[in-house]
C-alpha cells in the first residue's frame, strides 16, 4: 500500500478509476457535496472495487490507515484548507500567505511509514496525463504536508486553468487562518 496525495486539479475525479482500471487496489477519502454525487460514484466504486471513505462520516483516517495496511493506494487531497488541522511547528507558503501546514498528512504518513507521492491527472484537449512526484519512501520522515503543497503549487503555477479551487481558496484560507488564531 501507499499514499497518493492530490488536489482539485485537472481530472482528479478520474484518478481512482485510472489506477483501478490498471489493476491497482485503490481507496480514497472524499467529501461529497450532495447525496446525488455520492450515489453516482457508488456504481464506479463497486465496478472497480474502490474503497470510498466519506470524510464526513467519521474515522476517515483510521479507515484510510487500514486500507493502506491491506495493500491499497490511499488517495487524499491536500488543498481543502477548510479542513486543515494546523501544525504550528511547520509553515507553508500559499500564494504569498505563510500559514501553519496541515498536520493530517504527516499523521497519516507517520503511522503508515509507506511510500508516498503526489499525483495529478492533467487534462488537455485530446488526452489525460498522469504526473507522479515522489514525496517519501516510507523510511525517512519528511514534512509531507509542506512538500505536497509546494509541488502542487508548482503544477498550479504552470497550469492555473486546471486547478478548480480558485473560487474557494480565499474563503477556505481565511477560515483556516481564523481557526488557527
Amino acid at each position: 500500500g501507499g499514499l497518493l496525495v492530490t488536489g482539485h486539479f485537472g481530472a482528479v475525479e478520474f484518478l481512482a478509476g485510472v489506477l483501478a482500471s490498471n489493476n491497482y487496489q485503490v481507496a480514497m477519502i472524499a467529501r461529497f457535496k450532495t447525496q446525488i454525487l455520492k450515489k453516482a460514484l457508488s456504481r464506479v466504486v463497486r465496478y472497480y472495487d474502490i474503497l470510498a471513505i466519506d470524510a464526513d462520516e467519521g474515522l476517515a483516517l483510521t479507515k484510510g490507515i487500514r486500507a493502506v495496511r491491506k495493500g491499497r493506494i490511499l488517495i487524499t487531497l491536500c488543498d481543502e484548507f477548510k479542513y486543515w488541522r494546523p501544525d504550528n511547528g511547520n509553515q507553508v507558503n500559499i500564494f504569498g500567505a505563510l500559514v501553519p501546514a496541515d498536520r493530517t498528512l504527516n499523521i497519516l504518513y507517520n503511522r503508515l511509514k509507506s511510500p508516498a507521492c503526489l499525483g495529478v491527472l492533467s487534462r488537455s484537449s485530446d488526452r489525460y496525463d498522469l504526473f507522479l512526484e515522489q514525496l517519501a519512501d516510507g523510511k525517512d520522515c519528511p514534512n509531507l504536508s509542506t512538500m505536497s503543497w509546494k509541488i502542487l503549487a508548482e503544477y498550479i503555477s504552470r497550469y492555473p486553468e486546471q486547478w478548480y479551487q480558485w473560487s474557494s481558496v480565499a474563503k477556505g484560507l481565511a477560515t483556516y487562518r481564523l481557526k488557527e488564531r
